[in-house]
């Protein structure tokens, strides 16, 4: 059993200030390593969320984000948000008339999610707990925090429900953020349609994780709307045909 404790922490991604509750190893090693100001839970009041979407992150992909997908006004939703740091970033962006839908597959992450959005006063945001896939069921995890999940017939007290986020929009959203460890292909192929109608689009792709000529498939189930591609989280350009066999990251715009 891990004896991690939970801590909130100042944090300052661009001009976006907030804190931040770090709710295990795997997101402290992601995103406060080195230590960040360790905050009082108790005396976090006198740290008001500041939101600033103008200020570059030094993060290629949410930058890229920041810049073309999660503009002001936005309703975004974002398919795999872990414990809500992205989400926060999300919804500094799209700013107090857009709002972010965040899921993730994990209970523990969206709890933690929620809180951070709470810890920060921030009303144009909600997290919830749903494995986002290309068919509704029952999914068992594998992983610990960045999970893997897997179609299973013996649900266990790791499981979690399969759903297909169209279903709890009556109109698609203005952008989506999909990263959903290897999921990506089932949900996107199940979903074209939907996607086909929402104007901005960013996927990590986790070639690992996808079967033999998954990104192929993947590409087309996005049709004939233009792409550009992120390599090696420094080199993006427009997507002309060539083979991916790494990990990479797709927006559309």
């Amino acid at each position: 059993m891990s004896d991690f404790s939970p801590y909130i922490v100042r944090k300052i991604v661009g001009g976006t200030h907030f804190d931040y509750l770090v709710g295990d190893e795997v997101a402290q090693e992601w995103y406060d390593t080195p230590r960040g100001i360790v905050v009082d839970a108790s005396d976090n009041s006198g740290h008001p969320f500041v939101g600033d979407g103008l200020t570059s992150v030094d993060w290629p992909e949410m930058d890229i984000l920041r810049q073309k997908i999660a503009l002001p006004g936005s309703r975004m939703v974002e398919c795999g948000s872990h414990q809500g740091l992205t989400t926060i970033l999300l919804a500094a962006w799209v700013g107090p008339d857009g709002f972010v839908h965040a899921f993730d597959a994990v209970l523990e992450n969206a709890l933690i999610a929620k809180k951070n959005i709470f810890l920060n006063g921030i009303e144009n945001a909600a997290a919830y707990c749903a494995a986002i896939s290309g068919e509704f069921g029952i999914l068992e995890m594998y992983n610990k925090s960045n999970v893997i999940t897997k179609k299973t017939d013996v649900p266990s007290r790791s499981s979690t429900l399969a759903v297909k986020v169209s279903s709890f929009f009556d109109t698609p959203p203005d952008a989506i953020k999909i990263d959903i460890e290897g999921a990506e292909l089932g949900m996107v192929e199940a979903e074209r349609e939907w996607i086909a109608k929402i104007p901005r689009v960013a996927i990590e792709v986790h070639t690992d994780y996808l079967p033999e000529g998954g990104v192929p498939r993947l590409i087309a189930a996005l049709g004939d709307r233009p792409l550009h591609i992120l390599r090696n989280e420094e080199d993006i350009r427009p997507y002309a045909g060539e083979e991916i066999t790494e990990r990479v990251h797709i927006f559309s715009w």
